[in-house]
């Protein structure tokens, strides 16, 4: 019987949402011209295709008639997703909100910020309307996913096949290619198209790419490999994640970009299919709890970084570096600890 979580995507992605936060330690360089994984904002790619790969999934999971019911279906499908995201994200963002208020001066400048914060509170930040007062910076990956599946879940529960196999190709590859004429790397996130932001437009392309993947992934799951191209799965899968690793560090707003995006749909394709060997290390003993964990640590950064650059302790980027490392880390525990203590408590 097959697992019915996949926990190698748990594994990479808190990987990568250690990228991510490593990425964000530019913040602290100063003078210097170093910083680790100068690329690292590519490390958003790598949740956009696993998210449209779950969308498709989910999609998939109801019934042949219940497009006569897509409006219900989406609805609750992003309700889902909000309420997982909810405790977390109103936890951090109170936090956020907290530091922002300690420089304001006015009254008038507390209620400005304050009426526009309920936009982001409400994930829409992304939406054009008070992104400027978005008390989560990085929670624009969170806002762009939620409206992407506003429009990509009715198409896939409308015909899955017809989304996976024709609209999601056809999309992915028009959107990358923008992206690649027009700034030839993918680290845009603010600019403003007139109906929606860059970030937006990312997203929209790596979910789709994500449908991609999951019409090959179940293509995979139904073909006979032997041991030996299993094993050699499991290494072209490995290989590539850490081949994306060695790139990262080194690289800024890369060409290299587009080649990330497709080792990430090749290596999310190959764990997807579970065609590889199976690996003691990915089980659940010790990553049953990475997938909030990594959420928790993604939105965290936000906070730890507000307060370094606020109090700025002057001790090079190094030492710097480390200290948000461990303050992301500690606070991240607190938080996880906090919402299930609370959710505990409303069960009882």
């Amino acid at each position: 019987m097959k697992k019915t979580r996949n926990w190698t995507l748990d594994f990479w992605k808190l990987v990568f949402c250690f990228v991510v936060l490593l990425y964000h330690s530019v913040y602290f360089k100063g003078e210097s011209s170093f910083s680790l994984f100068r690329g690292g904002y590519i490390g958003v790619e790598f949740f956009g295709i696993v998210s449209g790969y779950l969308l498709a999934v989910s999609a998939q999971k109801k019934s042949a008639c219940q497009y006569q019911k897509t409006g219900a279906e989406t609805f609750q499908f992003i309700w889902r997703k909000i309420i997982s995201f909810a405790p977390y994200w109103l936890f951090i963002s109170f936090m956020n909100f907290c530091l922002k208020v300690s420089d304001i001066k006015t009254i008038g400048a507390f209620f400005k910020l304050l009426v526009n914060s309920v936009w982001g509170l409400a994930f829409l930040g992304m939406s054009g309307i008070g992104k400027e007062s978005m008390l989560i910076g990085v929670g624009w990956y969170i806002s762009s996913m939620l409206l992407a599946s506003f429009v990509l879940y009715p198409l896939c529960l409308y015909n899955a096949k017809v989304y996976t196999e024709i609209v999601c190709p056809l999309f992915s590859l028009l959107i990358f290619g923008f992206f690649s004429q027009r700034y030839g790397t993918l680290s845009r996130v603010s600019q403003w198209y007139g109906v929606l932001y860059s970030g937006t437009l990312r997203m929209l392309a790596s979910m789709t790419l994500g449908g991609v993947v999951f019409a090959l992934s179940e293509k995979m799951k139904r073909m006979p490999f032997t041991n030996f191209e299993r094993r050699l799965f499991s290494i072209i899968e490995n290989t590539g994640f850490i081949l994306i690793l060695w790139i990262i560090s080194f690289k800024w707003e890369s060409t290299y970009d587009f080649l990330i995006v497709l080792i990430y749909a090749v290596c999310i394709t190959l764990i997807c299919s579970q065609v590889g060997s199976a690996n003691p290390f990915f089980n659940e003993k010790w990553l049953k709890n990475a997938g909030n964990m990594s959420l928790v640590l993604y939105l965290t950064q936000s906070t730890t970084t507000n307060i370094l650059l606020e109090w700025d302790p002057g001790i090079g980027y190094w030492k710097t570096t480390c200290l948000y490392v461990f303050m992301t880390i500690i606070l991240s525990e607190m938080i996880l600890l906090s919402v299930n203590k609370m959710r505990k408590t409303l069960c009882s």
